[in-house]
């Protein structure tokens, strides 16, 4: 067994790399795509209609000229929420690295007795084939139990997972960064696409009106177009996921030098585009064809038809979600392309088969417990602010207590806002370091250590659980 120091991140990646060369060529056709639905939703709007936008900017203008005098109010409340936004995404991602391993073991357990009890529920009605279905009820309880209790090691270490996935996003901001360019980018190319698939259509009925097959050249154009959209806003989802992938894969491979960042998060990601759209384009046609097909399914007379491609497309986008889970992490962290990263995630996948499943059972169970008690938390301290800050501030004295109730129902409402980047960024960032896992286990086998920031008991699973391949344990000097 080699015996290896400490390698930096560049050599780690070396060690890691495919060293496919990918085409950027799909990559730079679809941002055409999204740069022709901004310059014609956005673009073109504005060069048509001047005097409309001159009235717009005037109007904004009077009304911010007529709120000037309220302008501190406005800006302290501001500068409240945000800060207190960020304090619920900071909360939310403490509890997360804090508690998710109960959280998880929790949703198991009470997911196996909510089974039960809805089986043990069947048995008051008066009719044996409810009966029937209730002990089928139970028996699955038990089975989901039994299943809990022994797979309690490997909730553990998935739990344990989760947690350092959410301390790395506590650590590195970045991520959070990504997710709001990504809404963002995804919010305006949606709008311009609107205002674009509008006047595309319009033109197109303009110039193939009293043609034969007209009506089908602008069906067909629509349809295109709507293609081209689905592509762009999975490709602007996809890219920024793998900016987070490469921001969490330098977390993790460099404990001892803080080497992540988002730009060069963006340039890593960029590297592998061409990948990138590639699957998005396979995923967003599959979408596509799964939308179309339901609305024709619709139609009596082609119905059944509709119905069984839509079935068949619908089975196509689960399987290459499932086999492709660990798809976007190979292809940036191994620089590979579509075939291979699929591959891998597939190896990937088969060697931490129960642990995937056990994480995307309880995954979103488990953030949604910690989203809840950030939500109360942050009740309790709007509560508080409106108490304290924004009764003087407003001199409402006499109404303190319903000035309270008011802005702690308001931070409670706002807080799954900021919550829902941070679980974005979470989701991700755990995909990520489940592949990490798989790659320390892959090549433990060849004997070669990899630096990480596993924690020191998911460390111990981790040797136990080469001891049980019949291993050696590898070892780092320093």
């Amino acid at each position: 067994m080699s015996i290896k120091k400490m390698m930096s991140i560049e050599e780690v990646d070396e060690v890691l790399s495919l060293q496919e060369k990918t085409s950027k060529k799909l990559a730079y056709v679809v941002l055409v795509a999204i740069g022709y639905f901004w310059a014609v939703g956005f673009g073109l709007p504005i060069m048509l209609y001047q005097p409309g936008l001159s009235y717009l900017l005037s109007l904004l203008s009077s009304i911010l000229g007529g709120l000037a005098g309220y302008m501190p109010i406005i800006v302290t409340a501001i500068a409240i929420v945000f800060l207190l936004m960020f304090a619920a995404a900071i909360i939310f991602l403490k509890l997360i690295a804090k508690f998710a391993k109960e959280f998880l073991m929790a949703v198991h357990i009470m997911g196996s007795m909510f089974i039960l009890i809805l089986g043990l529920m069947c048995f008051a009605a008066p009719y044996a084939e409810v009966w029937v279905i209730g002990a089928l009820y139970i028996g699955l309880g038990v089975l989901a139990l039994i299943s809990s209790i022994m797979q309690r090691r490997r909730i553990i270490l998935v739990g344990r997972l989760i947690e350092v996935s959410g301390r790395a996003v506590y650590d590195e901001k970045g991520t959070i960064l990504a997710v709001l360019v990504k809404s963002l980018l995804i919010f305006l190319t949606s709008i311009a696409f609107i205002i674009t698939e509008v006047l595309t259509v319009f033109f197109a009925i303009e110039v193939f009106q009293g043609y034969e097959y007209g009506s089908y050249i602008v069906v067909a154009i629509a349809n295109i177009t709507a293609i081209f959209y689905s592509w762009a806003i999975t490709f602007i989802d996809v890219f920024f996921s793998a900016v987070i992938v490469r921001i969490i894969h330098d977390w993790y491979r460099s404990p001892e030098l803080d080497v992540a960042s988002f730009s060069k998060g963006l340039s890593k990601a960029w590297e592998v585009s061409g990948t990138i759209a590639k699957y998005s384009l396979l995923m967003a046609i599959l979408y596509f064809v799964v939308r179309r097909a339901r609305r024709e399914a619709q139609d009596r007379k082609i119905g059944f038809a509709a119905k069984s491609v839509a079935l068949a497309a619908g089975i196509s986008v689960a399987m290459l979600e499932f086999l492709g889970f660990y798809l976007i992490p190979a292809a940036v962290i191994r620089r590979a392309g579509f075939k291979k990263s699929l591959k891998d995630s597939i190896d990937k996948l088969r060697g931490l088969f129960i642990e995937t499943l056990i994480g995307m059972y309880g995954f979103g169970f488990t953030l949604a417990m910690c989203a809840f008690i950030a939500a109360l938390l942050m009740g309790g301290i709007g509560w508080i602010i409106g108490v304290a800050i924004f009764t003087p501030l407003l001199g409402l004295t006499e109404e303190t207590i319903r000035v309270g109730i008011i802005t702690g129902v308001a931070f409670l409402l706002l807080t799954p806002i900021p919550i829902a980047f941070a679980t974005s960024a979470v989701s991700v960032a755990f995909k990520t370091i489940m592949y990490e896992y798989g790659l320390d286990i892959e090549f433990a086998i060849r004997g070669m250590y990899l630096p990480s920031r596993l924690p020191e008991d998911v460390r111990k699973i981790f040797n136990e659980t080469l001891a049980r391949k019949g291993l050696q344990i590898p070892q780092m000097i320093a």
